[in-house]
């Protein structure tokens, strides 16, 4: 067993009763990691989100619209929205196999889409449309917070791939 006090600069595992280390080289590491940490965190979170509403408007269609914009659609309407909600249940499991890649940009970059998108849409109907449930608002607060945040993640993204070719 591994009894080694850990460091914040030393990343430390045991294998077997052998410790094995790697030092960071120097603190410019220390950012990008706690960046990747919460870009996976990002993705994990907004994946499970999509997930849970993509199967509640799959399965319940009618009670979940009903909390999200107040009003109850025709027959037809029901038919949309389970369609709707397999898109979701799909972003939310690209999302959540996204955590496993190495290259994450094109995904923060589609999910930087859809959730600007989604939001532009969600405040318009939250000013045009007849009634509001009660669930519209915290929606268009969780996807404009994940608009933001995976746009911060491109601009990093893109400023590591910057750096990199700076190197070479």
């Amino acid at each position: 067993m591994c009894l080694r006090p850990m460091r914040l600069d030393v990343v430390a595992s045991c294998n077997g009763g052998v410790p094995e280390s790697k030092v960071l080289k120097n603190d410019s590491e220390r950012p990008e990691r706690l960046k990747n940490m919460y870009s996976r965190y990002l993705f994990l979170v907004s994946a499970a989100i999509e997930m849970i509403f993509g199967l509640a408007l799959l399965l319940a269609p009618a009670p979940t619209l009903y909390l999200l914009i107040g009003d109850a659609l025709s027959d037809e309407g029901l038919w949309t929205t389970r369609v709707l909600g397999v898109a979701l249940l799909s972003l939310g499991i690209s999302a959540w196999e996204t955590v496993r890649q190495q290259t994450k940009t094109v995904a923060c970059i589609g999910l930087f889409l859809y959730n600007a998108v989604t939001a532009g849409l969600m405040i318009l109907f939250a000013f045009l449309g007849d009634q509001v449930g009660i669930l519209l608002w915290p929606a268009i607060t969780f996807h404009v917070f994940i608009a933001v945040a995976m746009l911060m993640a491109i601009q990093f993204r893109f400023r590591i791939l910057l750096a990199d070719e700076d190197h070479y």
